[in-house]
């Protein structure tokens, strides 16, 4: 028989004996355990000879395959026959089949794996969208937004400021990228047909204190719908492939090399495996719906959000299983007044018009200026969230908003139209004009008195009435004596009924998810590109503390861009 091995002196690792016999394909050896302990011999407990792997020339017994008992004469002959009739065998964590292939796989079809999937299709790759919704429902945040694009023409100016508000929690050449990318999406605005309104332009930042603010920009291009209509038109005109109501569930990882090779998604109650021959990126956006997340990262879990219901951290978590590391956890975008009603599985931003209003703790006492500059719920926040470490509560959950029967006839306090943001002004519910609905559903309490009101409120008749009293009382004086509101604000509330509401301060998304560099690849917790695999948008977002005004739209349409144009330089693994 051809090909003994000659045992003399010098031994090497298995590895090194793998590679040498040729059992080494793109750098990783395959199937080790698996091929040695085939060949008949000790190998599989000891090491071998140095002249063994050099010099492979015949063989003592016939090389068997373990998975179908062929026999073959040499080990290389052995190894290509694997390789192409059991590849699942010796590469375990590759499927019997793919069922679908594309050269980048984007998770998510909100704005930011739109951006994504224009970008690498128009640079010549062929892409595949995963979407975890319906058709109808597709979007995620990026449907409910307001429609407001943050940029600058500027970057140089503007980076001490976005640096500022990032408070070193993300790096500065990803700052970088972020501010000199920014200035070319006026243009693309333009060129993709959602252009600025031109009047709408102006400086705005919502911290003009810190330095770079004057280079803040700020304007407005329709809402999250018209963002959804102009571009899912150009998805279409390229012929650019969405599977609905296919949510992706975990990444296929080669286990030697750490490359991202598909991705294992579910599609009609079955498991769909889809190859990724050059990249997938993370477009999933945060965790807003996932509440064992937030309980986790948020120092305020029970805050509800007004965002897409299909947020439940899915990306963050396939991230996680193949080693990413995370960032920017605790922080998350909005502070507003809001509203979680019980047969509604969707949290209602409240607006109360006028000024015949006051916010009550849950004792019924007043404890905030309820006229704050808004900055996206920053210096509100601080308040609402306040923890009383002797009684061990937070004291101001919930929060009443109270008036009387002037404020309920001044407004609708909800969504009057679908140009609002959140989901409830998009996909849900419409407030009544004059409040009297949500009065007879019982959202609203109603009281002939303040006593009346304050046992639906159960809290003490008498501290609500000293409240409102109070109130009353510096409206008359022309002072708030306790937390400075404006006068011109300050209006008695006097003529009965009256009314409250449960308030619960909502925010719209979380910023944290996996840690990325500055060309978007998402790094495990050494510091180190997963390789194949990248992220963009609220999934992680460059928002690392302090958020200013439409900066997460913004970072989608950036940050998309930089992926595909990474991405798709990518040497295809098949």
């Amino acid at each position: 028989m051809k090909d003994k091995i000659p045992k003399e002196s010098g031994e090497i690792t298995r590895r090194e004996f793998l590679k040498d016999a040729g059992l080494v394909v793109g750098g990783a050896a395959i199937g080790s355990t698996v091929l040695l302990a085939a060949c008949g011999g000790e190998e599989t407990t000891k090491t071998v000879t140095k002249t063994q792997t050099q010099t492979v020339t015949e063989t003592a017994s016939a090389f068997v395959c373990p998975f179908c008992s062929e026999e073959f004469t040499s080990l290389s002959s052995l190894t290509s026959h694997a390789e192409a009739e059991h590849p699942a065998e010796i590469k375990p964590w590759l499927p019997d089949k793919w069922d679908k292939e594309a050269d980048i796989v984007v998770l998510g079809q909100g704005a930011a794996g739109i951006i994504t999937a224009i970008t690498a299709h128009d640079l010549g790759a062929e892409v595949l969208i995963l979407e975890k919704a319906s058709e109808d429902h597709a979007g995620g945040n990026s449907l409910t937004n307001y429609g407001g694009l943050f940029f600058t023409r500027d970057p140089d100016t503007a980076f001490p400021y976005i640096q500022r508000l990032n408070w070193s929690a993300t790096p500065d050449d990803v700052i970088r990228v972020f501010l000199e990318r920014i200035t070319e999406q006026e243009k693309y605005y333009e060129d993709m047909g959602f252009p600025i309104a031109p009047d709408s332009i102006n400086v705005q930042p919502e911290f003009p204190e810190v330095e770079g603010s004057e280079a803040i920009m700020w304007g407005k291009a329709g809402n999250g719908e018209l963002f959804m209509e102009v571009f899912m038109g150009h998805i279409k005109d390229r012929g650019i492939e969405v599977l609905y109501e296919t949510p992706a569930k975990k990444l296929i990882q080669d286990a030697e090399s750490g490359e991202i090779l598909g991705v294992v998604a579910e599609h009609n109650g079955s498991k769909m495996y889809v190859k990724a021959k050059k990249a997938v990126a993370i477009c999933t956006g945060g965790f807003e719906y996932n509440e064992e997340m937030r309980k986790q990262y948020l120092h305020a879990p029970f805050i509800p959000s007004v965002g897409a219901p299909y947020c439940t951290g899915d990306g963050i978590l396939m991230a996680q299983d193949v080693g990413a590391d995370l960032w920017h956890m605790a922080f998350f975008a909005d502070c507003k007044p809001g509203f979680k009603a019980p047969d509604c599985d969707h949290t209602i931003g409240l607006s109360i018009p006028g000024n015949r209003f006051i916010y009550l703790d849950k004792y019924g006492e007043r404890y905030i200026c309820e006229k704050y500059p808004y900055r996206h719920g920053y210096p509100q926040r601080p308040d609402y969230l306040y923890f009383d470490p002797d009684k061990v509560e937070y004291p101001r959950i919930p929060t009443w908003i109270v008036t009387d029967e002037t404020g309920r006839t001044d407004g609708r306090w909800g969504p009057t139209r679908k140009s609002e943001s959140g989901w409830a002004a998009r996909r849900g519910y419409v407030w009544s004009e004059d409040n009297s609905v949500e009065i007879a559903k019982g959202w609203v309490l109603k009281g002939d008195t303040l006593s009346d009101l304050a046992v639906k409120m159960a809290v003490d008749s008498a501290v609500l009435s000293d409240t409102i009293a109070k109130w009353n009382k510096d409206c008359e004086e022309g002072e708030d004596s306790d937390f400075g509101r404006d006068p011109g604000t300050m209006i008695k509330i006097e003529t009965p009924p009256y009314y409250a509401i449960e308030m619960g301060m909502y925010f719209l998304n979380t910023q944290g998810g996996p840690r990325r560099n500055a060309k978007s690849q998402i790094l495990d917790t050494g510091g180190k590109p997963i390789p194949r695999l990248y992220v963009a948008g609220e999934c992680g977002s460059v928002c690392g503390m302090i958020y200013q005004s439409s900066e997460n739209m913004a970072e989608c349409f950036v940050f998309g861009q930089v992926v595909a144009e990474n991405a798709v330089k990518e040497t295809s693994w098949t």
